[in-house]
């Protein structure tokens, strides 16, 4: 395991034809060497050879979603992201969904609600009427930590397979959705679900359905640089909301240093003093944003 890090191509195709070959299942449950084929996942830059371990992963991997091996899982998606395992996306797909909901067809619009039960059960339960009542600095959730991290991972798959688990976040709950937002890595896979193409049919509904609670997240590390992120990707109508919402808790963001800066960033100021002028800025900076989106968008060959 020390090794492989350092190991080349040809050293780390010997180990995986001389170990790991026909004894991924045994891998990925043991205790230990669980984490040896993590570590090769993550340096292996070997399509073939992640392809083949793609294909002994299959077959278990409804197993390792239910024996809490999320970081195998993790990095097998990971691996097949990196490596653009072209013809394992659909199998690894359909594997995934079929693994967490039932009828694919008529359930997967719940796959992401019901993938955050599965691997993150014991995560914090927010109670939206009480944010502030308990000042203690909250621990780390290292189970919604992996969860969000493979969420991220699934959300670079191609669009045709990304959108489906992109709409499936809006079957969470508001309380989850805030419980992302306020997380280390969950903020993470908040802003890339609105800033992906895979999101852009659910980063509006995403962004409403918080709207109550915007003056709550603007005061949390993590909460503030999702509300940035949300005013950056939104129209007009919606970033007045979101600058309207601020405002209205003016006196309490003053007082805190991310609600501060959540201000600043959202032009909240400029807002209330001058909204013609606001509206015109935004309106400009929205058009400039539309015109190089386009420039990138260009193909010469079409």
């Amino acid at each position: 395991s020390a090794n492989i890090d350092s190991a080349s191509s040809h050293i780390l195709n010997q180990i995986y034809t001389n170990h790991f070959r026909g004894n991924i299942e045994a891998f990925s449950f043991h205790n230990n060497a669980n984490f040896t084929l993590q570590k090769f996942l993550l340096y292996c830059n070997n399509q073939a050879l992640v392809n083949m371990i793609i294909q002994e992963i299959i077959p278990i991997f409804n197993n390792l979603l239910t024996k809490a091996r999320a970081g195998v899982i993790l990095s097998v998606i990971q691996a097949a992201v990196d490596n653009n395992c072209e013809d394992n996306f659909k199998n690894l797909y359909k594997t995934i969904l079929s693994s967490v909901v039932d009828d694919v067809s008529k359930e997967r619009k719940y796959f992401i609600p019901i993938l955050i039960d599965i691997l993150a059960p014991q995560r914090p339960r927010i109670n939206l009427n009480a944010l502030f009542s308990n000042n203690k600095k909250k621990k780390r959730n290292n189970a919604l930590s992996l969860f969000s991290r493979i969420c991220q991972a699934l959300l670079d798959f191609p669009v045709i397979y990304s959108k489906i688990i992109a709409n499936s976040f809006l079957s969470l709950s508001v309380e989850d959705l805030y419980g992302l937002c306020i997380d280390a890595s969950g903020s993470h896979l908040i802003e890339k679900l609105i800033k992906e193409e895979c999101g852009k049919n659910v980063k509006q509904k995403i962004i409403m359905r918080l709207k109550d609670n915007f003056k709550d997240l603007a005061r949390t590390k993590f909460g503030s640089l999702c509300i940035d992120q949300f005013y950056l990707c939104s129209n007009l109508e919606t970033k007045e909301i979101i600058a309207k919402q601020l405002s209205l808790a003016q006196n309490e963001l003053s007082n805190n240093v991310f609600g501060i800066i959540c201000m600043n960033n959202c032009k909240v100021k400029q807002y209330n003093d001058k909204p013609e002028h606001w509206k015109e800025s935004q309106e400009s900076d929205l058009k400039k944003r539309k015109y190089f989106e386009d420039i990138l968008d260009f193909d010469p060959n079409e």
